[in-house]
């Protein structure tokens, strides 16, 4: 009777930490899952203020130009004002590149310590 009574809470026990196990797993998951979701939202904002700076650095260039023209400056393009403002929106395409690229990495990450192999067999008969 000792012995059933034994046997009987070691499987319940078992089965607990199963069940608290899975638990930890869900939330876990559903944890990342939140994380990833705040860091996507954050770099699509970050895209969104790059995006309106490339369009005042764009209203800048063309008023340079403008300038530059009116002026009947030569070799306009070559112009170090020009030149500088170019390579400023080149800097802030490059930052806006990086970003879309972390977003698709961490569309397609798998959560935290989670591997792609699938779960071992059940030990209970089926």
């Amino acid at each position: 009777m000792d012995e059933e009574r034994h046997t009987t809470e070691e499987t319940l026990k078992a089965r607990t930490e199963k069940i608290w196990g899975a638990t930890n797993r869900t939330i876990h998951k559903a944890g990342f899952k939140a994380q990833v979701y705040r860091m996507l939202v954050q770099h699509r904002l970050e895209i969104g203020a790059l995006q309106r700076r490339v369009n005042h650095l764009h209203q800048d260039l063309g008023m340079r130009i403008d300038a530059l023209y009116s002026r009947q400056a030569s070799d306009i393009m070559n112009q170090a004002e020009v030149r500088e403002l170019l390579g400023q929106i080149d800097e802030v395409k490059t930052q806006m590149a990086l970003l879309e690229h972390d977003i698709e990495e961490l569309r397609h990450a798998p959560p935290e310590g989670e591997d792609k192999t699938p779960p071992p067999e059940s030990d209970q008969p089926h």
